[in-house]
């Protein structure tokens, strides 16, 4: 029996079936997802070492600043609060008042230690006009070197991997220096 011309059987057809479209597209979005997170991860560690960076240039500026000046300034940290981020001021006087200028660091951006000499509520340095490192309190040059570590706070919270740091450091001789801690 062949078929009538109505019921003749089509070749087989060619194109996609939904399960297959429906396959192509999570794979897309699987690898729009995971291109997402590896690009923000990378914008949070280049924030990380961009923040370094403009505080160590920060720090690095305090003799230009005491030869302009003619007198010591002091380099105040404020740490962060609920309500601000964490703060360096370069000021003329011990009390923090005289502010000549300031550097505040992103949000996002945790000063985990710092071996700064304690002042008032926060912690400073005091650079004289021989360019010395100087104890705040008592004006005298301090034997050791300061360090303070910047993290990320998704890294110490064990988000944002691999943890890396940033150690940045002052001389006994007013010197700025920074290096990668893993």
């Amino acid at each position: 029996m062949r078929p009538s011309k109505k019921t003749r059987l089509l070749p087989k057809q060619r194109g996609f079936s939904l399960v297959e479209l429906l396959i192509v597209v999570v794979l897309i979005g699987l690898g729009a997802y995971i291109g997402t997170i590896a690009v923000t991860n990378f914008i949070q560690k280049q924030r990380l070492t961009t923040a370094t960076s403009e505080l160590r240039a920060f720090l690095q500026e305090i003799p230009n600043q005491v030869t302009r000046e003619q007198t010591p300034l002091y380099v105040h940290y404020l740490a962060a609060t609920a309500s601000s981020p964490a703060q360096f001021r370069v000021t003329r006087d011990q009390a923090g008042t005289q502010v000549v200028r300031s550097y505040t660091l992103l949000r996002e951006i945790a000063v985990e230690t710092i071996s700064w000499p304690a002042l008032g509520s926060g912690r400073a340095l005091r650079c004289d006009t021989l360019f010395r490192t100087t104890d705040p309190t008592t004006n005298v040059q301090v034997p050791l070197t300061h360090v303070m570590r910047l993290t990320h706070s998704r890294m110490l919270s064990g988000q944002l991997k691999p943890k890396r740091s940033y150690d940045i450091a002052i001389t006994p001789v007013w010197s700025v220096a920074s290096k990668v801690v893993y």
